[in-house]
């Protein structure tokens, strides 16, 4: 018999490449739904593992300027969340 796990195993996460259309997709963070949602961010030298990738449902990367080589984890968590509570709060606006 599969296990929940052993059916997540080989599945793979959607990829975005929109940070906007990622909070869009997965808002999580309504405690009214009991929708829950946690971020998971890589270093900036090798990112996540593919196990670790495979964990999860989606998967964003930050658009860089040509001179910018990488992000570290904070700006990158910086980025996110801002713009991760920016939509948030446009949405609940709108309610």
């Amino acid at each position: 018999a599969n296990t929940d796990a052993d059916a997540n195993a080989d599945a793979q996460p959607t990829f975005y490449d929109d940070l906007d259309a990622l909070v869009e997709r997965f808002p999580g963070g309504d405690a009214a739904s009991g929708e829950k949602l946690a971020l998971v961010f890589g270093n900036e030298a090798d990112g996540l593992s593919v196990e670790q990738l495979k964990m999860c449902d989606a998967v964003c990367s930050i658009p860089m300027g040509r001179l910018v080589e990488s992000l570290s984890v904070t700006h990158a968590g910086v980025i996110t969340l801002s713009r991760y509570f920016e939509r948030r709060g446009a949405r609940i606006d709108r309610r």
